[in-house]
């Protein structure tokens, strides 16, 4: 698996794109789950909050276990980096992604089942 980072002006604005990749099983095509991050969410946002799309209360538990990574911390590099290889040990197929806070300079972390 690896995580990496790709930007691009896109007009006025600078789009983030998160690529997870996997490796592919012999005689499989690998899957690629692809993250945009909104132009107006910082690079460093701080977390607000964190939400869940079709993942259990105790999946969603065992998650923020793992993750690291609780309203009111930086969302760095590193904990994105963190967030990715915990989801893959969580759930085959889990992505995250996140988008403008209410505050400015925030994010709401979003971690669905599957792409």
């Amino acid at each position: 698996m690896r995580l990496a980072f790709f930007s691009r002006s896109a007009g006025s604005a600078l789009l983030g794109v998160f690529l997870l990749t996997s490796a592919p099983a012999q005689g499989q095509t690998g899957r690629l789950a692809a993250q945009a991050a909104p132009a107006d969410v910082p690079f460093s946002a701080i977390v607000e909050t964190i939400e869940f799309n079709d993942v259990s209360q105790e999946t969603q538990k065992l998650v923020l276990d793992r993750i690291g990574v609780r309203p009111g911390d930086t969302l760095t590099v590193e904990a994105r980096r963190r967030i990715a290889r915990e989801l893959r040990t969580v759930q085959k197929g889990m992505t995250f992604t996140y988008k403008s806070g209410a505050q400015l300079g925030t994010a709401t972390l979003i971690i669905s089942a599957e792409c």
